[in-house]
């Protein structure tokens, strides 16, 4: 014997349930750009130092304890040798001021031919500082510099290795 057919019934369960909400992954809110196509090659530099505090997909933001400050983002088009970098590269900008120790930072790229780097810096006295991105030993032939009257804000520079 079959069961009986099916009939929804009419008859309000309870109250409906909540739509979550969106999250967007911070990669994505890169504003639409041309996809990358091809670079020049700059010259190779000395390596980089005093980096072995990253591994590949973590992010190091200053030392143990430390209270971030609220980072400066650097984001733009990503090639290495002339090449989109794959998704993953690992990248790292330091910061060089007169009178101060260097700081490093690092991150992996989420995303293949792009970046969004958040830098920042614990330690006081480094507005000004020039900004340097590094990966594979080589510096980029672009630079730029933390401006800590800006924090937030977010700097377009397309790297090239």
């Amino acid at each position: 014997m079959l069961p009986p057919p099916f009939v929804p019934d009419s008859t309000p369960t309870g109250s409906p349930t909540p739509t979550p909400p969106v999250t967007i992954p911070f990669d994505q809110l890169l504003p639409p750009g041309p996809p990358p196509t091809s670079a020049t090659t700059p010259t190779p530099t000395p390596t980089a130092r005093n980096t072995s505090s990253c591994a590949l997909g973590q992010e190091y933001l200053g030392t143990p304890n430390s209270i971030p400050a609220f980072p400066i983002i650097f984001y733009g088009n990503l090639f290495i040798g002339g090449q989109v970098a794959p998704q993953g590269t690992l990248l790292y900008a330091r910061l060089v001021k007169q009178g101060k120790p260097d700081v490093w930072d690092c991150f992996a790229t989420k995303t293949q031919g792009r970046y969004n780097f958040p830098v920042d810096v614990s330690e006081s006295g480094y507005d000004d500082a020039r900004v340097e991105f590094w990966t594979g030993g080589r510096m980029a032939s672009a630079t730029s510099v933390y401006d800590t009257s800006r924090p937030g804000s977010a700097v377009a520079l397309d790297l090239a290795f």
